[in-house]
């Protein structure tokens, strides 16, 4: 329809906005050896690679899962690598597990035991099972779990790429120094995160937007004056809007549904009111353009001094602020209007 034009999209930042795909890359994602309870992501073309044997070269596709044919993890000697390989469902019975809450539910359920109507804990429900003569415990059978298959950690995914110095101790957020602060040199997450690929992975909505021949771009952190489209603006409207109706009146659970529903209506956030909110946004945008710019041509002192609600805010600790909090005099001027 525009083929001389771009369509970006604008969000706030927010933790539904910035998560990530099921199988993305994400350092929060991986254990440092493999297998656990963590998602298998996808393969990756590794950028570059390191200065200690690394077992690939840039631009070389490295899977993140353990496959048939792999070596095996780095940290297993060769005897250790073959007996650990495979998945073994059954290596005998374990200790007696105490049953969880719905087990006992189950049990009781289905032994036809009538049950107080009331919430009981696991702990109560082992004990009315004892009393009934149900059994409260269950042996739990072992398994090993072999890394064929499983997701690789982050110590094998940064030895493959020839990152990890042979003569120094890794931990995964870095030991600390005797200042107490951690030694992100040695930092098995930090050094990941920072490769390129991870760095740079997208998120499930930039994925999307891609997919459709678009990009979603999204404010950054701590900042909701400039939040997409002024939405922090109208969050602060309905916000203030509900807080002046009586608890009499929100008191009951359809009350109060009923009154959120309001505060978020038309008749609160009007067109007025929102475009209003749109245009502070983009004047706190225009305001931090122009204090970059005037940076970089070395008047940042004489442009902040055009600009003192940014040089106020920019004093304030990192947090999720409020506009409500921040900007309550134009809040209140949005207010006023229809």
């Amino acid at each position: 329809m525009y083929p001389d034009v771009d369509i970006q999209y604008y969000f706030d930042h927010s933790s539904c906005h910035d998560k990530m795909l099921e199988d993305g890359l994400n350092v929060n994602n991986m254990n440092e050896k493999y297998g656990g309870k963590k998602p298998k992501m996808r393969d990756t073309v590794i950028p570059s690679v390191g200065e200690h044997t690394p077992k690939f070269v840039a631009g070389d596709t490295q899977r993140l899962v353990f496959q048939e044919g792999d070596a095996g993890p780095d940290h297993l000697s060769e005897e250790e690598r073959e007996l650990n390989k495979h998945t073994c469902e059954d290596t005998g019975a374990g200790k007696p597990t105490p049953k969880t809450r719905s087990m006992m539910l189950k049990a009781i359920r289905e032994a036809g035991i009538e049950l107080p109507k009331r919430r009981f804990s696991a702990k109560e429900l082992r004990e009315f099972g004892e009393q009934h003569g149900l059994a409260s415990n269950y042996q739990k059978k072992n398994h090993k779990v072999g890394w064929l298959n499983q997701p690789k950690g982050i110590r094998q995914v940064l030895w493959e790429r020839g990152l990890l110095d042979p003569n120094k101790t890794y931990t995964m957020d870095g030991p600390k120094g005797a200042d107490g602060k951690r030694d992100l040199g040695r930092s098995l997450k930090h050094i990941l995160s920072q490769c390129p690929d991870f760095k740079n992975e997208l998120s499930a909505l930039q994925h999307l937007a891609k997919r459709l021949g678009t990009e979603v771009i999204c404010s950054p952190k701590y900042h909701a004056e400039i939040a997409g489209e002024g939405i922090e603006y109208c969050w602060a409207l309905a916000k203030n809007w509900f807080k002046r109706i009586p608890l009499s009146e929100r008191k009951t659970r359809e009350q109060f549904e009923a009154k959120v529903d309001e505060a978020l209506s038309t008749s609160v956030l009007t067109i007025t009111r929102v475009r209003g909110c749109a245009r502070r946004q983009r004047t706190y945008i225009l305001a931090y353009a122009h204090l970059h710019k005037g940076e970089e041509a070395g008047e940042g002192a004489a442009a902040a001094k055009q600009f003192v609600d940014i040089e106020k805010m920019a004093q304030l600790q990192k947090a999720h602020r409020s506009a409500a909090d921040q900007d309550t005099a134009y809040i209140r001027k949005l207010e006023m209007m229809e």
